[in-house]
């Protein structure tokens, strides 16, 4: 399956690396989403 990690970077990262996230599948239906450190979002395919 094809996976797309979509983020929402804010004006101070990466000073402040926390954003906003979504996965999508390949027909960019949301598949999961969050908010946290570039080491917890999920890996995209």
């Amino acid at each position: 399956m094809t996976t797309t990690l979509m983020l929402l970077a804010g004006e101070r990262w990466p000073q402040e690396p926390t954003a906003d996230w979504v996965l999508l599948d390949a027909a960019r239906r949301p598949l999961d989403r969050g908010r946290s450190d570039p080491r917890h979002w999920p890996a995209a395919e």
